[in-house]
């Protein structure tokens, strides 16, 4: 359903329409009925998930964070950011790092792309395009950020 995304930024890709799916969760231990969730959700969630679910006591492990908690409290502790990758079969991949409002995308060509999600879900304008520059503040700060984050992930 990339109807909104420009047919080169969906299925395959680090953009939105590419990475950004709907999962809906049912069972027993689900008490949340008929609502949405925003919170960040990587399918890597699935496994610590499931095993905190099984009884395991494991919430979090690697870059997998359980959010079994929301599937009864949507006041439940959230994700801050959510990382994907894209391979093209070579040793270099499109790679990207999001948090609640802000996406910043690493291409194998090496170029960059930063997009408040907030301000357009839709990932334009690209904010580290020449045009845009210089960031203000508050993106330049929320850019640090996540390359910190980044560079703690892809190690």
């Amino acid at each position: 359903m990339a109807q909104d995304y420009n047919q080169h930024r969906t299925k395959g890709t680090v953009y939105q329409g590419g990475i950004n799916v709907p999962m809906v969760v049912s069972g027993a231990q689900v008490n949340r009925l008929n609502e949405s969730e925003t919170a960040l959700i990587n399918t890597t969630d699935l496994f610590a998930t499931i095993a905190n679910l099984a009884g395991s006591g494991i919430t979090e492990i690697h870059d997998s964070q359980s959010f079994a908690g929301l599937l009864s409290d949507g006041n439940s502790e959230k994700r801050h950011y959510v990382y994907s990758e894209a391979g093209h079969g070579s040793n270099q991949s499109d790679y990207t790092i999001r948090n609640s409002t802000h996406k910043y995308i690493s291409f194998e060509d090496g170029s960059e792309s930063l997009y408040d999600l907030s301000d357009n879900p839709l990932e334009q304008p690209d904010l580290l395009r020449p045009n845009q520059l210089p960031l203000s503040p508050t993106d330049s700060l929320i850019l640090a950020e996540l390359l910190i984050k980044l560079d703690e992930i892809r190690q």
